[in-house]
C-alpha cells in the first residue's frame, strides 16, 4: 500500500440548470436558491454509490452551495452498501451557522 490511496478521488458533477438558477436568485432567496443544487449533489451521490458500491465514500464541500444539505442526506442514509465514512465541511459563509442550507 506504502502510504497511497488505491484510487483516485472523483469530482461528481452537478446539473448545470440549477447551478445558474440558484446563482441568479441567491441574492433574493438567500441559502435557499441553492437547495436544488444540494439535492442534485445527493441524487448524484446516490447514483455514484449504486455504481461503486465495494467503496466507502469521503465527501468534501462547504456551508455555501448546498453541500452541507447534501452531507446531512448522505449521513443520514446510511446502509452497508458502501458507506459515507466522512463529511468534511469548510465554513465560508459569514456569521453563524444560520446562513447555511441545512436539512
Amino acid at each position: 500500500a506504502q502510504g497511497r490511496m488505491h484510487t483516485s478521488p472523483t469530482l461528481l458533477p452537478g446539473r448545470l440548470k440549477n447551478g445558474v438558477w440558484a446563482f441568479l436568485t441567491a441574492k433574493c432567496m438567500g441559502p435557499r436558491a441553492w437547495r436544488a443544487v444540494g439535492e442534485a449533489k445527493y441524487d448524484t451521490y446516490v447514483n455514484f454509490r449504486a455504481l461503486y458500491s465495494e467503496y466507502d465514500f469521503v465527501f468534501c464541500g462547504d456551508d455555501g452551495q448546498g453541500d452541507l444539505l447534501a452531507a446531512q442526506k448522505m449521513a443520514a442514509e446510511q446502509d452497508n452498501i458502501a458507506p459515507l465514512i466522512a463529511a468534511i465541511i469548510h465554513k465560508v459563509l459569514p456569521g453563524g451557522s444560520e446562513r447555511a442550507l441545512a436539512m
